[in-house]
């Protein structure tokens, strides 16, 4: 809900017409009870909400790839373990490990 206010001054032409929004409104509200300081640190945090980026596929897209990558290594590890003539418990536990700090 905007408040339309009619403000007669020597700066602005008679019968200028101003608009606040409650934003505003706050913000006046906080800057005259409270200081520029608390005034100036609600406008970053309504500036930040109104412009914060939406995660897009690109970002989605590199998640995935990342996790592909560590299914990829491994799987390759497992296999080289798997391979050896003799497994290493101790390889493979790391591996393991590894694995569900990852996860």
């Amino acid at each position: 809900m905007a408040v339309v206010l009619r403000i007669p001054t020597k700066q602005i032409p008679e019968q200028s017409i101003v608009v606040l929004t409650p934003k505003l409104e706050l913000a006046d509200i906080l800057r005259d009870n409270l200081g520029d300081d608390v005034s100036n640190a609600y406008n970053e945090v309504v500036y930040e909400l109104e412009n914060k980026d939406e995660p897009t596929g690109d970002d989605y897209e590199a998640i995935a790839d990342g996790y592909y990558q560590m299914l990829m290594d491994t799987w390759n590890e497992l296999e080289e373990i798997l391979n050896s003539k003799r497994i290493d418990r101790k390889r493979l536990e790391n591996l393991y490990e590894e694995l569900g700090n990852n996860l």
